[in-house]
């Protein structure tokens, strides 16, 4: 995602989120597409260990899992219960607009063309990485 640049982890579960998310409450075709797009751009994960660290919604665990399992710098969301987690071993839970101005900041001081590009499509020229059978239930 962005340029190879950032990469995007997901596992079975969070991969059926999204998916329900699009298919219930997405009617603009655009956005139905990027979704479809971010997932076979994102790589798959099928995380060795259940965590019980977000307590406020336990759903919200899978994201902090997939974060643990890669090692992931960051967790990107709007979620409140995320946000309000703040961190976990070495990953900062921070908001989109947080995480962009970080990486304007580090990667494209002035911002110019780097949104452009994310925005008009996140396909990398990677191939997407097979999602592996995650519908064992923890």
């Amino acid at each position: 995602l962005v340029d190879g640049q950032i990469l995007a982890y997901v596992s079975g579960k969070i991969r059926k989120e999204y998916l329900l998310i699009r298919s219930r409450l997405l009617k603009d075709p655009e956005m139905f597409q990027l979704i479809d797009e971010y997932l076979t751009a994102v790589q798959y994960v099928h995380p060795s260990q259940r965590l019980d660290v977000v307590t406020t919604d336990r759903e919200d665990n899978k994201f902090v899992e997939v974060a643990s399992e890669v090692q992931a710098d960051y967790i990107v969301s709007n979620d409140r219960d995320l946000l309000n987690l703040g961190s976990y071993e070495y990953t900062e839970v921070v908001k989109p607009e947080e995480f962009w101005k970080m990486f304007q900041d580090d990667q494209d001081p002035e911002g110019t063309n780097a949104w452009q590009s994310w925005m008009s499509g996140i396909i990398t020229e990677q191939k997407p990485q097979e999602p592996q059978d995650d519908s064992e239930e923890w």
